[in-house]
């Protein structure tokens, strides 16, 4: 999603391009990209695109004023999509400078003002809750310093963050395939169910002494993080 919302935000802060001008005459010809629904028979990539419009409008920062092209008159449709009432009466009570300076978007999670996918993924955890920043920065140092093939760390990272192309997180991005497992028939295959939940899953755990117990939750990092707190018990 934060990669998406880089091709979003590209399509917000360089208006002029081609590619913008393309998709605002296909889709959003009447307003703007912040504005726009999505209609009912879009392509794969504006689909894709469209998802992390969300993000984009929490991020983005209009800098300088909401004016019209090429006129000093506030564009009233960008300020009724982004404010209030209350906020909309402010702003348009606002007496406007006859000085010509451009309107820009700024990215309001780094001091710069420019889009990252590294600050946009850091909120997209801190939205939905996953881990707190502080402590996930813990679980990823201790992943990545793990004595361990590398292939193995980019394995449990790609488990941990939901990037595992299990059927349930392929129909999460739109992709129609039946989340319930292939080999069991009977349970959503996350990717908690596949490396823990399942019963080959589970007899291999039982071989280890990493105990997983009765543990069925549905979150992986979840459990990342009670193997941490174990091991820092021991030590």
């Amino acid at each position: 999603m934060a990669l998406l919302g880089k091709q979003c935000w590209r399509l917000l802060v360089n208006d002029t391009s081609l590619v913008s001008k393309f998709f605002k005459a296909k889709y959003y010809a009447n307003g703007t990209l912040l504005s726009t629904e999505l209609d009912d028979n879009p392509s794969f990539i504006w689909r894709s695109i469209f998802e992390a419009k969300g993000l984009i409008q929490a991020g983005a920062t209009p800098t300088i004023a909401f004016f019209k092209m090429n006129s000093r008159e506030w564009d009233e449709e960008i300020i009724k999509d982004l404010f209030d009432d209350r906020d909309q009466e402010l702003i348009f009570s606002l007496q406007l400078s006859s000085t010509a300076i451009s309107d820009y978007w700024s990215w309001r999670f780094e001091r710069k003002g420019h889009y990252s996918v590294k600050s946009a993924y850091q909120f997209l955890q801190e939205e939905k809750g996953a881990w707190p920043i502080t402590g996930a920065t813990g679980v990823w140092k201790e992943l990545w310093s793990l004595k361990v093939h590398l292939k193995v760390s980019n394995f449990l990272w790609r488990a941990a963050s939901g990037s595992l192309p299990t059927c349930v997180q392929l129909k999460k991005r739109h992709v129609l395939v039946n989340p319930t497992c292939p080999l069991c028939l009977t349970t959503a295959e996350t990717i908690f169910y596949v490396l823990v939940g399942r019963v080959h899953a589970r007899a291999c755990w039982n071989r280890t002494i990493l105990d997983v117990g009765g543990n069925m939750d549905d979150d992986f990092i979840n459990l990342l993080f009670e193997l941490q707190c174990r091991g820092r018990e021991v030590e």
